[in-house]
């Protein structure tokens, strides 16, 4: 063991508060961590963050009457929103050498990720989906800040956008062998093409690098494939039915447009089974 690590003397003070409403997540946490031997400190005084599901701003119901949600779907009622907020209030000192290197930063992180599912031909499911982060900054001004001409004591916003495209089908095999317990012998196979378009934006992109908080600016165009083949086997023994999994085989690759080299990415595949005890 590292004897100077051992008698490292480090206070970590730490308060969670987490709850639900209305199915969104809401959690706040206040953490303050000091060194008694460097005197270095981190704060988070407090961070909050915000998360809702996806749902949909238009639901199916019927504006005469509300109480009856199984009305047939229209097609501007497929369209499904998400999104999380997250605040930050940072602060932290952290020795080196003889010296202090000082960190204060405020940051709003907000992501939102819109979809829109539709059935073609009954059978082929096309998503187009949207994805928006902004992110406001309030750097103030300290010995790092000013070492890397961040525009300090003034807010500064970043946003990002990525659109993307998505095609699955799902194909379905059913057998009934009769052989002796089983009955049933069923197959899932599941196909997917994903498209991904991600510009280049390089405004504000110091303040991603300083605060760690933020995306990056860096531009793709990406195509992702994957398969997923699920077996699945019915039994019967004493006039009751048990229904279980056999396999999950998922293969995944995908390929880079823009890369220069090796735009094929790498071919990963996977095997599950619960049929093995």
């Amino acid at each position: 063991f590292d004897p100077a690590e051992r008698r490292n003397r480090i206070i970590t003070s730490q308060a969670n508060l987490a709850t639900r409403y209305r199915g969104a997540a809401i959690s706040l946490v206040a953490l303050r961590t000091e060194n008694l031997d460097t005197d270095s400190k981190t704060m988070n005084l407090p961070s909050v963050s915000l998360t809702q599901p996806a749902f949909s701003p238009f639901p199916n119901l019927d504006p005469k009457d509300r109480s009856k949600p199984d009305q047939p779907k229209r097609w501007y009622q497929n369209l499904y929103l998400s999104f999380a907020s997250s605040f930050q209030n940072y602060y932290s000192k952290i020795r080196v050498s003889d010296n202090f290197a000082r960190k204060q930063f405020v940051s709003l992180d907000n992501s939102f990720h819109l979809t829109f599912p539709q059935t073609l031909f009954s059978w082929i499911i096309l998503s187009p989906n949207l994805d928006y982060r902004e992110t406001w900054y309030y750097v103030f001004s300290t010995d790092t800040s000013l070492s890397q001409t961040l525009k300090n004591s003034s807010p500064a916003r970043r946003g990002t956008y990525s659109v993307g495209l998505n095609a699955r089908t799902t194909i379905f095999g059913t057998f009934r062998p009769k052989l002796g317990r089983i009955t049933g012998i069923r197959q899932v196979m599941t196909p997917s093409l994903n498209l991904v378009f991600v510009p280049e934006i390089t405004r504000h992109l110091p303040f991603v690098y300083y605060t760690g908080v933020g995306s990056g600016g860096g531009k793709a165009q990406l195509l992702n494939f994957s398969f997923t083949h699920l077996l699945q086997m019915k039994t019967q023994k004493e006039g009751k039915e048990s229904k279980f999994e056999l396999f999950n085989y998922t293969l995944s690759t995908g390929y880079n447009f823009l890369a220069k080299e090796h735009k094929l990415s790498n071919l990963s595949s996977g095997l599950r089974s619960n049929a093995i005890p």
